[in-house]
């Protein structure tokens, strides 16, 4: 597991404020995330054997993200950063949810890949998860024989211009906004697509095949922030494990919707 570490500060409000403007907040939150970090841990929960790759800073949150993080059961190989640890604030209020991301020491994740800082050459699956497209190239030439699985996530996806390097990867993992801002063709495409959509469930495209399950019905929303990567999470873990396109496809959305429901996260 590739990608970001962060610190995330929750915030609940009861209205935006306007320019100028100030607000008390409902209720506060801090603890460790990232998309990497949820990641991991829904993997973690299935009882496989796996390792975090990652950057913080050397401050008070990086530390804290280590002492969250060390009674997991997960190998971890977090290298310090002369940037801050990486940061999301995520505010919530009765229109829906903001999200402001500082990626800080997350940005030097993808030059210790590059410099060879992190030993990836005998995982048997390499999931990158927000880490910049750049990373792909390299990581197919060193991870010969990988299963090689990709989250680019928001920021990142405005990045992924080149549609060879959706080729490189086994399982592309994308939100239904992201899918429509690829707008690629699907026709003879190796890349496994998978589509998380929500509250319509997922869809598994490849090469003009449809896989398609309905989403679990919550009945009470209590989180989800990192409901997405609990998805991958629980799809990695399922598949690696044996399970079918669709079985994989139909555990992880129903992974998800107990998640939202109130399940763990990191």
């Amino acid at each position: 597991m590739i990608g970001d570490i962060n610190l995330d500060l929750m915030i609940h409000i009861d209205s935006p404020p306007g320019i100028d403007e100030d607000r008390e907040v409902r209720t506060l939150q801090m603890k460790p995330g990232g998309t990497a970090c949820n990641t991991i841990l829904e993997i973690e929960r299935w009882g496989c054997r796996a390792h975090l790759f990652g950057s913080r800073g050397r401050d008070p949150m990086g530390e804290l993200m280590e002492l969250e993080l060390r009674d997991h059961n997960f190998e971890k190989s977090l290298i310090l950063s002369s940037f801050l640890t990486g940061l999301c604030v995520v505010i919530e209020d009765p229109s829906g949810r903001r999200l402001i991301t500082h990626r800080g020491a997350n940005k030097t994740t993808i030059f210790n890949l590059i410099n060879g800082k992190y030993d990836i050459s005998s995982c048997s699956w390499i999931h990158l998860s927000s880490l910049e497209p750049e990373a792909l190239e390299y990581v197919k030439k060193i991870a010969k024989g990988s299963v090689i699985s990709y989250d680019p996530g928001g920021i990142q996806i405005k990045r992924l211009h080149d549609s060879s390097l959706i080729g490189m990867v086994d399982f592309l993992f994308l939100n239904i906004k992201e899918y429509q801002f690829l707008q690629f063709e699907s026709s003879g495409l190796k890349t496994k697509v998978v589509v998380k959509k929500g509250e319509e469930g997922a869809e598994l495209i490849f090469d003009n095949k449809k896989i398609k399950v309905e989403a679990k019905k919550v009945r009470k929303i209590m989180q989800t922030r990192g409901a997405g990567d609990v998805f991958d999470g629980a799809f990695i873990s399922c598949m690696f494990n044996g399970g079918t396109l669709e079985e994989c496809l139909k555990i992880a959305t129903n992974r998800a919707g107990d998640y939202i429901e109130g399940g763990v996260g990191c």
